[in-house]
């Protein structure tokens, strides 16, 4: 008996030791994509009649698919943080950031983000598959995007980016804002080519 009373009280002593020690893990930090182009008026003439433009449909890797920020380390193993989350859906905050940066760079008439209507009409459409978005251990953010560029007549251009920003390490929030900036110099990338398809266009007065 006396033996089984030591072992109970081993077992409740562990479990308050246990229970101290969550009661003691901070909360998880949350986090968003945020737009880092400003806008330039030099850019969007106010006269100006531009294309609709669409945003997305965008494909993400499985090992995103995950509230947890990721962390590459070498030789291809990754790192999830609990403490570091996304505080929304790391593919549709990306198509809005993305959307919002192509917006301050470009004279469109309106960005639309898939899905979008049937009865919308887009002039271009922007398809993506993100192969890699994520931070390394040094700090280095990294975008890895494969994408198409498409007119109501076809395709007019595919290309594969790979973009990188540094952040500070072990920075969480300076890590964000790094891969921010790496959807800003996307959509700098993606504008040009909406720029000189619109250029090569017949000019826009209208929208079926």
């Amino acid at each position: 008996m006396v033996t089984l009373r030591i072992c109970r009280l081993a077992l409740m002593c562990a479990a308050a030791l246990m229970a101290a020690c969550a009661s003691r893990t901070p909360p998880p930090s949350y986090y968003l994509l945020q737009a880092t182009a400003q806008p330039d008026p030099a850019a969007v003439p106010a006269e100006t009649v531009g294309p609709v433009v669409g945003v997305g449909p965008i494909r993400f890797p499985r090992y995103l698919d995950r509230p947890q920020m990721v962390v590459a380390l070498p030789d291809g193993e990754l790192r999830l943080s609990d403490s570091e989350r996304w505080a929304d859906n790391l593919r549709e905050n990306f198509a809005r950031v993305l959307a919002e940066d192509l917006a301050a760079k470009l004279p469109a008439e309106r960005f639309l983000v898939h899905p979008w209507a049937r009865t919308e009409s887009v002039d271009f459409k922007l398809s993506l598959r993100v192969n890699e978005f994520h931070l390394s251990e040094d700090g280095r953010a990294l975008l890895d995007v494969r994408w198409d560029l498409y007119r109501k007549e076809g395709l007019v251009l595919s290309r594969k980016s790979r973009l990188y920003a540094q952040a500070e390490p072990n920075v969480p929030a300076s890590g964000v804002a790094a891969l921010s900036r790496t959807v800003d110099a996307l959509s700098r990338e993606c504008a040009d080519a909406i720029r000189r398809g619109t250029l090569a266009a017949v000019p826009y007065g209208g929208h079926e």
